[in-house]
């Protein structure tokens, strides 16, 4: 069974959820900036978002 949990380094986050937040949502940005630049976005393949954050994952994915 030990043989099936990934190890720590091996295992990468492949789901970006952005909660709400008004327009203190715009906030967020800031650190998908620092994702992006991190090359961590690039491992994305699912984005979920609610209210101000579904028009950030909107405007993430189209560019």
């Amino acid at each position: 069974m030990a043989d099936t949990i990934p190890k720590k380094e091996e295992w990468k986050p492949n789901i970006l959820v952005i909660g709400p937040g008004g327009i203190k949502g715009f906030y967020y940005c800031g650190a998908l900036l620092s994702l992006d630049s991190g090359g961590i976005l690039s491992d994305v393949d699912t984005i979920v978002g609610c209210s101000v954050g579904s028009l950030i994952g909107l405007l993430l994915i189209s560019g």
